[in-house]
C-alpha cells in the first residue's frame, strides 16, 4: 500500500499540465500587443467572451491575397459579432526579425487597402505550427465563444461557407 501511495503521489507531481499549452507574443502595426495560448484544439485569449476568427496569411505571397475582398467583406460584417485577428508569418523562416514583418504587413495594408491591422510574432515562435500542417495558402481558424476550434479553412474558400458557420455560432451562443 505505501508504495502505491508513493506512486500516485510521484504521477500527481509529475504531470504539468500547464505543459500542453503553447504561449505565443504578438504585437499588431499599430504596436498593439496579444497573448495567444493555444491548448490542443482550444485558446486562451484574455477578455474574449465573442467567437475568434484567426487570418494565418504567408509575408510575401501575393497567391495568398487572391480573393483577399472575400475576407475583407467577412471582416467588414462581423467585425463587431466576433474577433478577427489577421496573423502574417514567414513559413521559410518563422523566426525572421519581427521589424521585417511589421514592415511587409504595412506594405500589404497600403497595397490591398486592408480595414485591418496584421499582427507578427514578436517571440519568433511559428505560431502555424501549431495547427501541424505547413502552407502556402491563407489559413482561417475559427473558434466559438468558449474558445473551442471548430473548423479550419485552407486557401480560398467561399466567404458563404465561412458565413453560414460564423451564423451558426452566432445563433447558438457559445455550443
Amino acid at each position: 500500500m505505501p508504495y502505491l501511495i508513493v506512486l500516485l503521489v510521484f504521477f500527481i507531481t509529475g504531470c504539468d499540465f500547464q505543459s500542453a499549452k503553447n504561449h505565443f507574443y504578438f504585437q499588431n502595426t499599430n504596436g498593439d500587443k496579444l497573448k495567444l495560448i493555444q491548448n490542443h484544439n482550444t485558446l486562451e485569449l484574455p477578455n474574449n467572451h465573442k467567437p475568434v476568427l484567426l487570418f494565418l496569411i504567408r509575408a510575401s505571397c501575393t497567391e495568398c491575397f487572391n480573393g483577399i475582398e472575400h475576407t475583407i467583406r467577412i471582416f467588414e460584417e462581423y467585425k463587431d459579432k466576433i474577433n478577427f485577428i489577421p496573423i502574417i508569418y514567414d513559413l521559410q523562416n518563422p523566426s525572421i526579425q519581427s521589424t521585417q514583418l511589421r514592415e511587409e504587413a504595412i506594405t500589404l495594408q497600403k497595397k490591398y487597402n486592408l480595414p485591418f491591422d496584421f499582427y507578427y510574432s514578436t517571440d519568433g515562435k511559428d505560431f502555424l505550427q501549431t495547427f501541424q500542417q505547413k502552407t502556402n495558402t491563407p489559413l482561417l481558424v475559427l473558434y466559438n465563444a468558449k474558445l473551442q476550434k471548430v473548423m479550419e479553412y485552407e486557401g480560398l474558400v467561399p466567404e458563404e461557407m465561412i458565413g453560414f458557420d460564423l451564423n451558426q455560432i452566432l445563433e447558438n451562443g457559445a455550443n
